[in-house]
């Protein structure tokens, strides 16, 4: 019955192209891991929302955010949109550039990596620990892991969106399940940074070498 049903809506997927001009199969599959990957998404998120408000006192979640926003902001010298570009030149059979990739955004991540030693340095300087130890971590780690995080791109570019959807939950999940982890245990923003940081950049840097092997 289920196959079926399958091969029916395979024939009016295909059927539908002649007006579409697309290849509504492949739209299709990737459409639902993409939402696959919104729904975990969305519940780790309910999931950490909730372990921080019970686990961690307002200041101390004040002093998290305020550190977590500089991730993106030295994020910005990896060169993100490469991840783009890495997906379209693996569609068209450019699979050589993924290491390409990797070594172009590492080395120039590490520019956002002095800027945030540079941050650490003034909050040490200036008695604040908490905050200039909180940067160190994002520093040292925030240009590596987005260095690694290409693997998600270069599977989609090979169509892959199964195996990018799973590896992509698989990093939230383990990622959000050690934050809540660290908020039971230390209820120190250090060291929940560190956490997070440290897990994402652990779990990227396996991934990576499963997609690496492939």
């Amino acid at each position: 019955m289920i196959r079926h049903l399958r091969n029916k809506l395979y024939t009016l997927l295909r059927w539908s192209e002649k007006y579409t001009k697309t290849d509504m199969v492949y739209l299709t599959h990737g459409g639902f891991w993409l939402s696959f990957n919104k729904v975990v998404g969305m519940a780790t998120s309910l999931a950490l929302s909730i372990a921080f408000a019970n686990l961690l006192s307002k200041e101390s979640y004040g002093a998290y955010k305020y550190i977590i926003s500089f991730v993106g902001i030295l994020g910005v010298t990896t060169l993100t949109g490469m991840n783009t570009a890495l997906s379209r030149s693996v569609s068209l059979g450019f699979e050589g550039s993924l290491r390409k990739v990797v070594k172009i955004k590492f080395l120039w991540g590490l520019l956002g990596m002095v800027g945030g030693l540079l941050i650490a340095s003034y909050y040490f300087y200036r008695g604040n620990a908490l905050l200039g130890f909180g940067f160190l971590v994002i520093a040292i780690l925030e240009p590596l892991i987005d260095s690694l995080i290409v693997h998600g791109a270069y599977l989609q570019g090979k169509k892959l969106f199964k195996i990018s959807a799973i590896l992509n939950s698989i990093t939230q999940t383990t990622t959000v399940g050690m934050i809540i982890v660290s908020l039971a245990l230390f209820k120190n923003v250090p060291l929940i940074i560190l956490a997070s940081l440290g897990t994402n950049f652990i779990v990227q840097g396996t991934l990576s070498l499963y997609v690496f092997k492939r």
